[in-house]
């Protein structure tokens, strides 16, 4: 019995040891940084040894002795100064959103103004030029037909004269028909030229009225090229979920965000798996 109870003893306390050791390579796998580093503790105290070296230099000893240590500090960096460079980034990135968001309320400060521009241009364009060119047009219109009319009275004049001249015998009375056909005659030409000059007048305000139309789809066009400027929800297919009302900015915002932890989240992966092949754990 004295001999048993010690055996005992010690062959419990190898399966113990032996479980240990397994628990320790099994919770490796998981890539728990806490848990590891608890499971590496157990293990140097369970292996009386100094960090595995044993096995270090019997796995991978073609490699840099040195890498270790630098994937150590930077895996230790990451885990200690992590959270510090997630709030570093997340505040670079809102402080960028913020510049950005400052010049969105910029650009809608003057769209507002060319918006205000546009509609009192619009107004005066209504109000003012269009209206006052179209009864200029009106009244040059007016003035010609006056003159048309005038045109014709002495035309008409003109044939009255010229049917009593033939009716009548004395010479001097004829004379004076003939200067009063002569008068009319050139008041006539004058009331034509004036005519003519009114006509242009009428061009001209024509012209000057196709102008202001022309500027009116011009401020149309400009007017859509504000509304272009004014930022909209994004509009995503339908195979992109995303919530509601979300912006462009919002979307960018998410995407550096999840960009930044899949990137850290690689890294650590590279560096504990690069730590577990140096400590011989190929789980």
């Amino acid at each position: 019995m004295s001999l048993v109870s010690p055996l005992g003893i010690l062959w419990l306390s190898s399966i113990i040891i032996s479980s240990s050791e397994g628990l320790c390579c099994f919770q490796w796998t998981r890539f728990d940084r806490e848990q590891s580093a608890v499971c590496q503790r157990s293990c140097l105290r369970i292996r009386g040894g100094n960090d595995g070296g044993d096995e270090k230099n019997a796995s991978v000893q073609e490699e840099d002795p040195h890498m270790l240590n630098v994937w150590d500090i930077a895996i230790d960096a990451a885990d200690k100064n992590g959270k510090k460079l997630r709030d570093q980034f997340a505040k670079a990135v809102m402080q960028g959103s913020s510049n950005i968001l400052e010049h969105l309320t910029k650009q809608d400060e003057g769209t507002e103004g060319v918006q205000s521009e546009i509609e009192g241009e619009q107004r005066e364009r209504k109000n003012e030029e269009i209206g006052d060119v179209q009864q200029d047009i009106k009244v040059v219109q007016g003035k010609i037909e006056g003159v048309q009319g005038k045109i014709e009275g002495v035309q008409q004049e003109i044939t009255d004269v010229l049917r009593r001249m033939q009716d009548q015998n004395d010479q001097m009375l004829k004379e004076v028909h003939m200067q009063l056909v002569q008068q009319l005659v050139a008041y006539q030409q004058q009331l034509v030229e004036d005519k003519k000059q009114l006509v242009e007048d009428k061009k001209q305000l024509v012209a000057y009225q196709q102008h202001l139309i022309d500027r009116e789809k011009l401020l149309l066009d400009k007017d859509k090229l504000v509304e272009g400027l004014i930022p909209h929800p994004v509009q995503l297919r339908d195979s992109m979920s995303r919530p509601e009302g979300e912006t462009e900015l919002n979307v960018a915002i998410m995407g550096t965000n999840r960009t930044y932890a899949s990137w850290h989240a690689k890294f650590l992966e590279r560096a504990l798996d690069y730590r577990m092949r140096r400590k011989g754990f190929t789980g």
